[in-house]
């Protein structure tokens, strides 16, 4: 006995679900793709399909936009443009964004940056390498030149880029010119 186009689309949804969590713009772009390969009337029962997966609490976009939200590792901006895409609304993403902990998201940018520092360190010029005279590795312009890009990069903006250059720039010289 066949099963109804209803019933594969929700069948369809729940394994869908179960390998990530999804918002409900990108399950309603797969039960579209998906109800084109079923037939005509399957595109019919897409919002149906919906309403039964929110009810049973498999799909929330504000529990994607909390979980998206306590990443770490990137910075406001990044999490901001990912939720954006996935079609989050305007309203949980600046929810979830302002759960976020400023001191916290310093602290791992200034973590981030002290694991960074070796590889800045090797891509030196070579005749910096070289140089016998003054202080050995990076000058204190193309290393901050080096953490905003890569602060950049993680989706942090302004001040959240600036103070933990600031902080392990600080750390990094003051060791290095007492050592020199």
């Amino acid at each position: 006995m066949s099963a109804s186009p209803q019933e594969k689309l929700l069948a369809y949804a729940f394994r869908a679900l179960s390998r990530r969590a999804l918002t409900e713009a990108e399950l309603r772009e797969r039960l579209g793709r998906r109800a084109a390969l079923l037939g005509e009337d399957a595109a019919d029962h897409i919002g149906a399909v919906l309403a039964r997966v929110q009810e049973l609490g498999y799909q929330d976009d504000a529990q994607v936009a909390q979980s998206e939200g306590r990443r770490t590792g990137v910075g406001s901006f990044r999490i901001g443009q990912k939720l954006r895409q996935r079609g989050v609304s305007r309203e949980l993403i600046e929810g979830a964004l302002q759960e976020r902990d400023p001191e916290a998201e310093v602290a791992d940018a200034v973590r981030q940056l002290s694991r960074r520092w070796a590889t800045f360190e090797r891509k030196r010029p070579a005749r910096q390498r070289l140089c016998v005279a003054g202080p050995p590795g990076l000058s204190q312009q193309r290393y901050s030149r080096r953490t905003r890009g890569s602060g950049r990069r993680q989706g942090r903006r302004g001040a959240l880029i600036l103070r933990p250059a600031r902080l392990t720039l600080g750390q990094r010289f003051s060791r290095r010119s007492a050592a020199w």
